[in-house]
């Protein structure tokens, strides 16, 4: 679980470029200029989180998660900052594979891993 930036070095590009932003998460991000472009991580949890910066002249993500697809559009929504969540999996480890598929510019700025696990209760004394 945790944030971790578009740079971190667990992210594989191909074909897309870094760029300092100033209004982004820890001020950089990665932009894809070329439909086809991709972008592949693994995380082990349930859910991911992907934040990117939109704006109406951004195109679309595919977004493969283990074999599931789902379209992103960057245009639609508010200009700025966005989070795309994902569908809730079964607890695993999942290859995530974003591919630049159409329209301008595309750009991912964070990925959030939430932390499911939930605390087990444990007996506590009350003082009697």
């Amino acid at each position: 679980p945790g944030t971790y930036d578009d740079s971190h070095p667990l992210i594989v590009y191909d074909g897309w470029s870094s760029l300092t932003d100033s209004s982004a998460y820890q001020s950089t991000l990665h932009i894809s200029t070329t439909a086809g472009s991709t972008a592949t991580f693994r995380f082990t949890g349930q859910q991911f989180r992907l934040n990117f910066q939109g704006s109406a002249s951004y195109g679309v993500i595919r977004i493969n998660i283990g074999g599931l697809d789902f379209d992103l559009d960057e245009s639609a929504g508010t200009t700025g900052a966005n989070e795309w969540v994902s569908v809730l999996l079964a607890q695993g480890t999942y290859t995530v594979t974003i591919t630049h598929t159409a329209g301008g510019s595309v750009n991912l700025d964070s990925i959030v891993i939430p932390d499911y696990n939930t605390p087990t209760p444990t007996a506590t004394s009350n003082g009697q």
